[in-house]
């Protein structure tokens, strides 16, 4: 295991979420953070956090679709910092309904935000890798990139075609000797408020994760798990749910979708819950869901019917 301690971090989608959880467990190994997204005040309040850790932090307000912005954010890490040794891609969007009823320009911006802005994260930082000697890649996906769901087709093709670059730049990297390594992480459903940042087309539902839920600190604890090995996989996936339901669209598609597309589509709505309805966080950033976790586990807790079994039609 390598240490972390000094090293310089970004962490692309780390105003809630995954990326803020990570970005603790960063300060916390004594790692140099620069923090990206939209949201300015909640990117203020994780970088106290990963000062209080032990950490030091850069606050980058950044909307990644925007090469402009892109470009800024890493000549900032480098003017503050020297370089960038580990650059993590977790910023996502999604929109929830039938394929024919989502819009085609929130599917669009849906594929600009988890595939080409990380894409183009990747064309500006490797050239600074191989300057400086190698560097760490790390893709945030889903388990969707391998096993689909309905109701979210813009993402579960936004993962897919995520997975397949990774894994081709990766190749390529080897291919040349080139010292960088690109992981890709593959987490089941996670406690963040990724689902109340959601656009809903769900006929005034609105979107939940699938059972079960992993903790959002051990999905962190993975992603840094990767930047801290001597020999980072290709992938990783958190939650062994996540390798079953992998197995299975690939091994007996046809299974798959009889057994589990309906129960899934149900499963992913809500009509109870405390968050008002929102048109998500596509194309302006939302003020709702501003922390690490999204509240999820706590209800599962409180009342495990409520989130096992599918919503009433």
């Amino acid at each position: 295991m390598e240490t972390l301690r000094g090293r310089v971090v970004v962490i692309a989608g780390a105003s809630s979420g995954i990326g803020r959880a990570t970005a603790r467990l960063l300060g916390a190994a004594g790692a140099r953070v620069v923090l990206a997204a939209r949201r300015e005040e909640l990117l203020r309040t994780a970088a106290r956090e990963v000062e209080a850790a032990g950490g030091e932090a850069l606050v980058v307000c950044t909307d990644l679709t925007d090469p402009a912005q892109l470009d800024h954010l890493v000549a900032a890490a480098i003017e503050r910092f020297g370089g960038i040794d580990a650059w993590i891609a977790n910023a996502g969007v999604t929109v929830y309904g039938p394929f024919e009823r989502i819009p085609a320009d929130e599917f669009r911006r849906v594929v600009e935000v988890d595939f080409f802005a990380h894409v183009e994260s990747a064309r500006r930082v490797l050239p600074h890798f191989r300057a400086r000697g190698g560097g760490r890649l790390v893709f945030v996906g889903s388990v969707a990139s391998e096993a689909a769901a309905p109701l979210i087709s813009p993402y579960v093709a936004s993962t897919r075609a995520l997975l397949g670059f990774a894994q081709s730049l990766r190749e390529e990297l080897h291919l040349e000797g080139a010292p960088i390594h690109v992981t890709t992480i593959l987490p089941g459903s996670v406690d963040t408020p990724f689902f109340a940042h959601a656009r809903s087309h769900l006929d005034g539902d609105l979107p939940r994760p699938i059972p079960p839920i992993l903790p959002v600190d051990r999905v962190a604890r993975a992603v840094v798990s990767v930047l801290a090995a001597s020999s980072p996989p290709s992938r990783r996936f958190v939650g062994n749910t996540g390798r079953l339901l992998a197995l299975l669209s690939w091994s007996l598609p046809t299974t798959y979708v009889r057994m589990f597309s309906r129960f899934l589509g149900r499963v992913q709505r809500t009509r109870s819950t405390p968050l008002p309805p929102t048109n998500g966080s596509l194309f302006q950033p939302t003020p709702v869901g501003s922390g690490a976790r999204g509240g999820w586990l706590r209800k599962l807790k409180r009342n495990p019917l409520r989130l096992l079994l599918p919503a009433r039609s």
